[in-house]
């Protein structure tokens, strides 16, 4: 096993890939989360865009070549029967499909796919589990441009990862909300401005991130800024605590 990473270390070392691509950024800030030592108590990943798997594929071969329980899957959600067809071929080919389970859903519906296997039927047992999210937003490449991610699924699935359980503390009639991502765990957004409501959405993901608390959020922000045309922006997000 590789030397624990932190964040900005791995930021230190990668930024030859913003000049390269902002796709090869956030996977290289992935594989740096996925080799730290908190992350090895992770239940699993999530692909909250299948599209044509490569994210799928990235964070599959991530969890093989680190070491991780067989027990972590990626969970990949996608609307498109297509996308999940191209992932589950992709996983095949390079023989990764065991390390990921397709879901034809939403990614607003995270919790609601994933609460019956992690989630204790005591609630107030309950613990974060999800160790990265990778999004890629926009529409599935080669296929139908109407069909795109649109700001209420993303903001849903942003704010499940962020605040996803509230728990109910009966003994002192309190309530506290319990990410879905653990902590030191990361979440990577690749935002795409450049198609028909892909300004709106990305607007709308940055106002939310912005609004997150920085003692328990650090937000990132990478972006080309003298590229006007089909602009692109990854946002990466780690929780402190």
């Amino acid at each position: 096993m590789h030397k624990a990473l932190i964040l900005s270390d791995v930021m230190v070392y990668s930024q030859d890939a913003v000049i390269k691509s902002l796709s090869v950024l956030s996977k290289k800030q992935t594989a740096g989360g996925l080799n730290r030592d908190p992350l090895q108590n992770s239940l699993c990943l999530v692909d909250a865009t299948a599209g044509n798997g490569y994210d799928s594929l990235f964070m599959a071969n991530a969890l093989n070549k680190l070491n991780y329980d067989k027990s972590v899957l990626v969970h990949a959600f996608d609307v498109q029967e297509q996308a999940l067809k191209n992932t589950e071929q992709r996983l095949k080919d390079a023989a990764c499909l065991e390390r990921v389970c397709l879901h034809l859903k939403s990614h607003s519906l995270i919790l609601e796919a994933l609460s019956a296997k992690f989630l204790s039927q005591d609630q107030k047992q309950f613990e974060s589990f999800i160790g990265v999210a990778m999004f890629n937003l926009g529409f599935l490449p080669r296929s139908d441009k109407c069909i795109i991610t649109k700001e209420e699924t993303t903001l849903s699935a942003l704010k499940q990862l962020c605040f996803g359980f509230n728990l109910n503390l009966e003994a002192n009639k309190t309530e506290k909300n319990i990410p879905l991502i653990v902590c030191n765990g990361l979440i990577s957004i690749h935002c795409y401005a450049g198609h028909e409501g892909g300004e709106l959405e990305t607007e709308a993901v940055l106002k939310y991130v912005k609004s997150l608390d920085s003692r328990i959020w650090k937000v990132f922000l990478y972006e080309e800024l003298n590229k006007y045309r089909n602009r692109e922006l990854l946002i990466l997000i780690e929780r402190l605590i």
